[in-house]
């Protein structure tokens, strides 16, 4: 076993919404990323790795800076990458490495300052991935003829139109930018001497779900139309308002929907790790693929990925291969997104064992704000008080996990052996383990803040995102 890894590449690939109990590679029957099981098999898979928040943007921002939603400040109420620490990217930018960012996600965009120590960052969701966008200028309520200007002085203002329109009716056509990002990680990867460090965001497991070529397997055969649980996947908001009804029957077609996306996802994935092989890379890299959380499909009577700290959301993928160690591996030991940054800070120029990656501290999860929610916004939904109008954090050991809501309401669960707590432990009441994981428990008063403080602009993401109209 190798004890250095001095000068590895590091390619990181995030699985935007895609939750561990949904692949065979956690012990499901039925498999949709058959391709990223067959890579475990030839790499370190962690059985319990957690994300230590249940949405997009908190998430990375733990996954750039090693710190929980609470102390890197970006979460709901706070929108907005914060500079206090630095990022991964600058990390290895201070190191020599050649830094690419490559995203689907609007939340993971220069906008929200994601884009921090990358020497190339680009947004795949528009058609000329690193032009800016006039969209935000325009929209400020006190906007200039100067503001105006200035902004069609730093792009082109041709450029933008044409974003404009790809993204309105190009945009998602076939799929949630896969297809398009590996190739463009392909081309990138072209000829490559220096050391580099890739981002890749692939988005296609967020809903709504759409079906593709590779759907048919998990669809009911006697579906002639998908499009009716494809519409009723990306229709949280009315579901949650008590105005739409899903029948379990309805969410057993949008799970599977869901698995014909991670299907095609796994597809993009065979391709990109294809090209690593063909180039000669694998040897070369350190690749680890993440999911940032993951997803409810009618679980818990909760649709996509808020107001939620249940594991459907918090257990994610981590499969992690190295040059140099970790074959056919599987790890029982919980790992989160500030252990998986320690690691990655250290390991190209440091002792390397992917199968031990530290972890000394329960895990912390936190749902800190529902400001930014699409309930919050509807006018005819008595949002206030509500069972969704509360802040969530949850600890989690190897064997316990509590939750606590700033309501004071709390539930603890004993591990069973499955994948998740929820679905597979025990709801207990022991006042001396609830004590201990309090203890850990960071609490709703003290949260760091990291607001751009542009709400006309963050709306306008969100539409792009699908949760707003």
């Amino acid at each position: 076993m190798s004890t250095t890894s001095d000068g590895y590449n590091v390619i990181l690939v995030v699985l935007d919404t895609v939750r561990a109990c949904q692949l065979g590679l956690y012990g499901r029957e039925r498999d949709p990323m058959p391709t990223l099981s067959r890579f475990g098999d030839d790499a370190t898979v962690f059985d319990r790795a957690y994300t230590n928040a249940p949405w997009t943007m908190p998430a990375h921002a733990s996954l750039f800076t090693g710190k929980i939603p609470s102390e890197h400040g970006c979460h709901g109420g706070s929108l907005g990458f914060t500079t206090d620490h630095e990022a991964l990217a600058e990390t290895f930018s201070e190191r020599g490495y050649r830094t690419y960012g490559l995203s689907n996600n609007v939340w993971i965009s220069d906008h929200f300052r994601f884009d921090t120590g990358f020497d190339e960052f680009y947004k795949e969701w528009q058609l000329f991935r690193q032009s800016r966008e006039i969209g935000h200028t325009l929209k400020g309520a006190d906007t200039s003829k100067r503001d105006v200007l200035e902004t069609l002085a730093r792009g082109n203002p041709l450029v933008n139109v044409l974003n404009g329109l790809y993204g309105k009716y190009l945009y998602r056509r076939t799929d949630f930018g896969g297809a398009r990002t590996t190739n463009h990680v392909a081309r990138l990867l072209e000829d490559r001497t220096e050391p580099f460090f890739l981002f890749v965001n692939y988005m296609e497991g967020h809903a709504p779900f759409v079906e593709h070529d590779c759907s048919e397997r998990f669809l009911p055969n006697d579906l002639e139309d998908a499009s009716r649980y494809t519409a009723l996947s990306g229709n949280s908001l009315d579901y949650h308002t008590g105005r739409t009804e899903i029948s379990d029957s309805a969410f057993e077609r949008i799970e599977s929907l869901y698995d014909g996306e991670l299907a095609y996802l796994d597809r993009r994935l065979g391709q990109l790790f294809e090209t690593l092989r063909a180039r000669g890379l694998l040897s070369e890299s350190i690749v680890v693929v993440v999911g940032d959380h993951g997803e409810n499909v009618g679980d818990h009577g909760l649709m996509a990925h808020r107001f939620s700290v249940h594991d459907t959301l918090l257990h994610v993928p981590l499969v992690v291969r190295h040059p140099d160690d970790g074959r056919g591996e599987r790890v029982e030991e919980l790992v989160d997104f500030t252990d998986l940054h320690r690691w990655l800070v250290t390991v190209p120029t440091g002792p390397a064992d992917p199968t031990r990656i530290p972890s000394d501290d329960p895990v912390v999860a936190e749902y800190l704000s529902t400001t930014y929610t699409p309930e919050a916004q509807d006018d005819a939904f008595d949002f206030a008080g509500s069972d969704y109008d509360r802040r969530l954090q949850a600890v989690l050991t190897s064997e316990h996990k509590l939750t606590v809501a700033d309501d004071g309401e709390t539930a603890l669960y004993a591990y069973d052996g499955g994948p998740d707590f929820e679905r597979d432990g025990d709801r207990i009441s022991d006042a001396a383990v609830e004590s201990r994981l309090r203890d850990h428990c960071p609490g709703f008063e003290e949260a760091s803040t990291a607001s751009i403080d542009e709400r006309e602009a963050v709306e306008d993401h969100l539409k792009k995102l699908g949760y707003m109209d």
